[in-house]
């Protein structure tokens, strides 16, 4: 008679290792833990016009982007939500940081006002200095009031068109000769230099964007002989009374 015995205990770790090894699925890699991160990269635009938008990245030790927390230290001049989009809302300077396990990164930007786009502009004079030729003829009694500029901004500079028109005359010129920046301040400076009967130069501008959208300010204009053959200048001191984008920006 056969009597069956009790299998052995190491007889049976053996079948378990050779069932589990052949049921078993192959080791998958482990994923990239978020802890090795020691460095964090903040990479965008340094500069941003106001109502500019762009997404910026961080990026750990191996140059792979990664899930952080995002935050601006002055969220009056730019904000940037949970996916990293930074949006300038004012002029200044502002700090952009993403965090992740206890690791920040950073990025300094700049935002300035954006002046692109096709001003209608009236002004008043504030006072007028005259010599020579200019000063015996009285021209400081009637200057022209109003312009028209084309403005086209790149980052800080400034370029484009100004038009001028006055009281009398629907078209004085046209000139292409405008160039400038806008200051760290977010202040509009640009020279204009034209040439008809009298030359003419506008300098010392300084305007500023407000917050209704209108530019406020003051400018000089210069004129001198040019054709005329007029001896001495003619300086005008200005001030914006009305200046809006009718077009652009």
């Amino acid at each position: 008679m056969y009597i069956a015995r009790p299998m052995r205990k190491s007889s049976w770790l053996v079948a378990l290792t050779l069932i589990a090894g052949c049921s078993s699925t192959p080791a998958q890699p482990a994923a990239p833990s978020s802890a090795a991160v020691t460095v964090i990269a903040v990479t965008g635009q340094d500069l941003l016009l106001v109502g500019q938008t762009e997404t910026f990245t961080a990026t750990g030790d191996a140059g792979a982007p990664i899930a952080a927390r995002w935050g601006s230290d002055a969220p009056s001049v730019a904000t940037v939500d949970s996916t990293g989009r930074v949006t300038a809302v004012g002029t200044g300077t502002a700090t952009i940081f993403a965090d992740a396990n206890g690791i920040r990164g950073t990025k300094l930007i700049r935002t300035l006002p954006n002046f692109g786009g096709d001003w209608s502009v009236f002004y008043r004079a504030l006072r007028c200095e005259a010599s020579g030729d200019f000063l015996r003829s009285g021209s400081c009694d009637s200057p022209p009031d109003t312009m028209h500029l084309t403005l086209s901004q790149n980052r800080e500079g400034i370029s484009g068109r100004f038009h001028m028109t006055d009281d009398w005359l629907s078209y004085l010129f046209t000139t292409d000769d405008l160039s400038g920046s806008v200051l760290v301040d977010g202040t509009l400076s640009f020279t204009v230099t034209a040439r008809f009967q009298y030359d003419l130069l506008i300098e010392n501008v300084r305007f500023q964007l407000q917050p209704t959208g209108e530019l406020r300010g003051t400018f000089e204009q210069v004129w001198t002989g040019g054709s005329s053959g007029r001896v001495g200048a003619l300086r005008y001191f200005f001030e914006l009374t009305r200046a809006t984008r009718v077009k652009g920006g």
